[in-house]
């Protein structure tokens, strides 16, 4: 937990600043390679694509969420290479993730902990093939941005509603982005059930306040969902998206264990620098 010595951290904007360098720093050496990695060669590809009239999963297929390849096109409308203006998006979206990083962090440590923390996150995406665009840099900005707000719920209950409508809605943009996010969702979602439930809210409000957040966390996917519905495409979207998952061959066991493995050894030495605090005040904690 924090303490009268947190007082004494740096200021937010010599933080930003540090966070910033750090990102350019470890990034810069693959600023302007277009071959990084086939995905992001794809994503760019089909937002190019969809800016020139292509629909997703209708004249190009793949699995991925239709936000990603908005995304990739809004990219692709900036001026220049389409591989480094993606590049330098994603060095931006690394560096604001590691800012809020910070913060949340700021919440139960204090802030040469938080700033270790903050800096970990740039330096160890080199090391699971990060570097460059894939999709999980833009998915964790709002998964963080969800953290953030969720925990701020349990501080101050008293915003709960449109509070958690925003982390859920930020759930749902990082849904659109790729739909493992859910499982995070699912996780914030009851931690704000439970910051209601905690505040003494009655069993009818707080039925209209789960409504109200999954709603917010399926908006952007129903608004996909009827977009697809309007153009008479909606089996080329549900196909794309769900029921084609189903027909997708398994790894190899022996290709599955390799990568947990690998996994756990990018993994072990921030664990091994993990020091739980004895207890932590409900300011601090999702629960």
């Amino acid at each position: 937990m924090t303490s009268a010595r947190s007082d004494a951290a740096p200021a937010p904007a010599l933080i930003a600043a540090l966070l910033i360098a750090l990102t350019l720093g470890v990034r810069a050496q693959t600023f302007g390679n277009p071959i990084l990695g086939f995905d992001e060669q794809f994503y760019l590809l089909v937002g190019d694509r969809l800016l020139h009239g292509a629909v997703p999963y209708v004249d190009i297929f793949d699995r991925k969420p239709v936000g990603l390849f908005l995304l990739f096109a809004a990219i692709r409308r900036l001026r220049g290479d389409g591989a480094l203006a993606s590049q330098l998006v994603a060095a931006a979206t690394v560096a604001f993730t590691s800012g809020l990083l910070y913060r949340l962090a700021r919440r139960i440590a204090l802030w040469p902990g938080a700033l270790a923390a903050a800096c970990a996150y740039p330096l160890w995406l080199n090391l699971t093939e990060g570097e460059g665009t894939q999709a999980e840099l833009f998915v964790v900005l709002p998964v963080t941005l969800a953290a953030l707000l969720t925990m701020r719920v349990h501080a101050h209950p008293r915003g709960l509603a449109a509070t958690g409508a925003a982390a859920m809605l930020a759930i749902g943009l990082a849904i659109q982005l790729k739909y493992t996010a859910l499982f995070e969702g699912l996780f914030f979602g009851l931690a704000l059930l439970w910051a209601a439930h905690r505040a003494a809210t009655p069993p009818a409000r707080l039925a209209a306040l789960a409504l109200l957040w999954v709603a917010s966390a399926l908006a952007p996917t129903l608004a996909a969902v009827g977009y697809y519905a309007h153009l008479g495409q909606l089996d080329a979207f549900v196909f794309a998206n769900f029921r084609s998952l189903a027909g997708r061959l398994p790894d190899p066991a022996a290709a599955r264990a390799l990568g947990l493995a690998a996994i756990l050894a990018v993994l072990a030495p921030l664990a091994a620098l993990v020091r739980l605090p004895p207890a932590l005040s409900p300011d601090h904690r999702f629960a």
